[in-house]
């Protein structure tokens, strides 16, 4: 989490929580596994940084576990843009990670295009985490995920509702789930 394996008592600069849940997402959608060390004080305790970047962490898995436990990789595409892709067992669910997005503040609503997947007349999409029937103290703004499918484009129009902080704005990045898509090769 810091600049060396061990603890080091002065001058650490610790990566911040969405750098790591970044760093995870990659690894992830490149089918590998994310090995992160904690460096304990002499007297066994846990840094308060390290501390609070594990909560950070757990937070964000706790929402969007299902895009990153038991999924495959995407063979076709693994990064487009600020998009990462894993895809559940069944071949027809794509999980779709939106990184990199400054000031996406909630209840924005931001359009993505996907060029590696198409819609069926099955498809659904949503946003692990979020309902999509409301957006806190905004009950005019409709947050509900919605597609298009194009020629040759899928896009994907999302909004940013989920509370996870009750003092600030969840800044990590999201995760859309698509169901019954079919993936171009």
């Amino acid at each position: 989490m810091g600049t060396q394996w061990q603890y080091k008592p002065t001058n650490d600069v610790y990566k911040d929580g969405s750098e790591l849940i970044e760093k995870l997402i990659e690894i992830r959608a490149k089918g590998g596994n994310f090995l992160m060390n904690i460096g304990p004080k002499p007297n066994g305790e846990i840094p308060k940084e390290q501390e609070e970047r594990l909560r950070e962490i757990a937070l964000w898995m706790y929402v969007n576990e299902e895009g990153v436990k038991n999924v495959r990789t995407v063979p076709t595409i693994i990064k487009d843009g600020d998009m990462w892709f894993t895809k559940g067992k069944d071949d027809k669910t794509a999980y779709v990670f939106i990184t990199g997005q400054k000031n996406w503040f909630k209840g924005g609503r931001r359009n993505f295009l996907l060029k590696n997947m198409r819609a069926t007349s099955k498809t659904t999409a949503s946003v692990l985490g979020q309902n999509d029937l409301v957006v806190e103290y905004w009950p005019e703004n409709l947050p509900t995920t919605r597609y298009i499918q194009h020629k040759e484009l899928l896009e994907i129009s999302v909004s940013r509702a989920q509370r996870l902080y009750n003092n600030k704005i969840w800044h990590n990045p999201i995760v859309v789930k698509l169901t019954d898509v079919e993936f171009i090769k």
